[in-house]
């Protein structure tokens, strides 16, 4: 849990275990762009000129919406900031792409957290 104001950190410990051979054929893929990236910088304040020069580009913070940081960038990681003693309910959409063997039937699996309700829909996603 991160007790302190720092919502990105938690992707800075890695990716846990990787496995090489995988990696070539991982069956489904997080869809995520550049201007994905750059919303969530702009909703941690970075100005203009920071933002052009991580982009590398002209990309701007102009038009960007409001969203919850790291909570709404499509990425296999979870992260929902949870406040000592307070319900909270929050909804989070990921959306990934089959790249594997069509006609593939994938399954999430949710490992239980003490006190913490977790549901996904749907429970088994069928490709085509």
């Amino acid at each position: 849990m991160v007790t302190y104001n720092d919502m990105a950190g938690e992707f800075a410990y890695g990716s846990g275990n990787v496995n090489p051979q995988q990696a070539v054929d991982p069956g489904l893929v997080y869809d995520i762009n550049k201007q994905d990236y750059v919303q969530m910088l702009c909703n941690y304040g970075y100005d203009a000129d920071k933002i052009k020069r991580i982009s590398g580009d002209n990309s701007s913070c102009q038009g960007a919406s409001n969203r919850s940081l790291v909570k709404d960038i499509n990425y296999p990681a979870l992260v929902i900031p949870i406040e000592p003693n307070k319900l909270l309910n929050v909804k989070i959409n990921r959306t990934v792409t089959n790249v594997g063997s069509p006609n593939s039937t994938y399954r999430a699996t949710v490992i239980p957290i003490p006190k913490i309700k977790i549901s996904v829909e749907p429970k088994m996603a069928p490709t085509m």
